[in-house]
C-alpha cells in the first residue's frame, strides 16, 4: 500500500497539493516560498494556501506584533515600521519590498489589517491591499530543520529535498543533498530484477512488485494516479540519481517528454528525490496517520 502525504492529518484536495512552490530565500532558520493562490489575496486565503501545500503561514513580525495572531507562525520576520517581508527583500534585492521585483505579486499574512487583507507588492505599490487582487502568490515558510514526507511506496519513504545556491542537479549534488539531511538516495531503476540497468551500489533498492521500473514512474502512479511523471504536478522539477547517465541526474519537468531523462547538469536549484527505508512496510495493514519529518 502506498501512502501520499501533503500535510498532517488534515485532508486536503489534490488541487491544493499540486500548487507549484517557488523557493525565494532562507532567513533565520526558515526557507521561504511563494505559492500560487486561487482567489482573493486575503489573509485567510494566504493561510489556507500555505497550509494546504504543507507549509507554515509566517507572521509578518514577532508574536507581539499588532499584525501577528495565533493564526500565523513567528518565523523571525520583524515587520520594521509596518513593512513586512523586508528581510526577504533585502536578501533577494538588497532593498525594501517596494523596490524588489522578485516579490511582485507576493502577499504575506496580516492580522488586524484592511478588512482581512494580506499585504503584498504590485509594481511599486506596497503594501498593496490584497482584497483588490486575486490569483497571486502567498508567502509561505518551512523550517529548514525538517523535510516533509512525500510518499511511502515500494518499501521506502520518499522525500523531495530543495537544492539551493545555484547548484547544478548532477548525480553528485543530488547524492550530497540527500545525505546532508541524513537521507539515502534511490537510483533511477528500482534495483530489483529485471529493473537493474540504471542502478548502482550505494543506491537504495525499491521493493516494487508492479510492472514499472523507474522511480519517477512509480512515484507518479502513487501521487497522481498515472505512471507519467511529466504530467504529475507534484514531481515537477524533481531529479533522481542516474548512474547510467554518468554525471547527470535524471530530471522531470512538467510538460516535457519523459523518457528520455532531462539532463540534470543543465538545471539548477531543483529538488532531489531522496529516501529512507520504511521500517513499517513489513507490518500488514499498517497505515500512517500523520506526516513525519526527517531532521538533519
Amino acid at each position: 500500500m502506498w501512502k501520499l502525504l501533503c500535510l498532517t492529518v488534515a485532508v486536503v484536495s489534490l488541487s491544493a497539493c499540486t500548487q507549484a512552490a517557488t523557493f525565494l530565500a532562507t532567513y533565520s532558520g526558515y526557507d521561504y516560498y511563494k505559492v500560487p493562490v486561487s482567489g482573493p489575496m486575503s489573509s485567510a486565503n494566504v493561510k489556507v494556501t500555505c497550509e494546504s501545500a504543507g507549509y507554515l503561514t509566517p507572521c509578518p513580525g514577532n508574536r507581539h506584533d499588532l499584525n501577528s495572531s495565533p493564526d500565523c507562525v513567528p518565523t523571525g520576520l520583524t515587520n520594521p515600521d509596518a513593512k513586512p517581508m523586508s528581510e526577504i527583500s533585502q536578501l533577494l534585492c538588497g532593498s525594501s519590498p517596494k523596490f524588489c521585483p522578485a516579490l511582485d505579486g507576493v502577499y504575506v499574512f496580516m492580522a488586524n489589517w484592511e478588512s482581512g487583507s494580506a499585504c503584498g507588492r504590485e509594481g511599486f505599490l506596497y503594501c498593496s491591499n490584497g482584497n483588490d487582487y486575486k490569483d497571486r502568490f502567498a508567502l509561505c515558510a518551512r523550517d529548514v530543520g525538517q523535510q516533509q514526507l512525500f510518499a511511502s511506496v515500494a518499501g521506502l519513504n520518499f522525500y523531495l529535498v530543495q537544492v539551493t545556491g545555484g547548484t547544478e542537479m548532477t548525480n553528485a549534488n543530488v547524492k550530497a543533498a540527500c545525505e546532508a539531511w541524513g537521507l539515502g538516495y534511490p537510483c533511477l531503476s528500482t534495483g530489483i530484477a529485471p529493473c537493474t540497468d540504471d542502478w548502482a551500489p550505494g543506491c537504495l533498492k525499491a521493493d516494487y512488485s508492479g510492472d514499472l521500473c523507474r522511480i519517477p514512474d512509480i512515484l507518479s502512479e502513487a501521487a497522481c494516479g498515472s505512471p507519467h511523471p511529466n504530467t504529475c504536478h507534484l514531481l515537477n522539477g524533481t531529479f533522481v540519481y542516474s548512474p547510467k547517465d554518468g554525471q547527470a541526474s535524471c530530471g522531470v519537468i512538467q510538460g516535457k517528454s519523459f523518457p528520455p531523462c532531462l539532463d540534470g547538469s543543465l538545471y539548477k536549484d531543483m529538488y532531489a528525490i531522496c529516501a529512507v527505508q520504511d521500517r513499517s512496510a513489513h507490518m500488514a495493514g499498517s497505515v500512517r496517520t500523520e506526516a513525519t519529518t526527517s531532521s538533519a
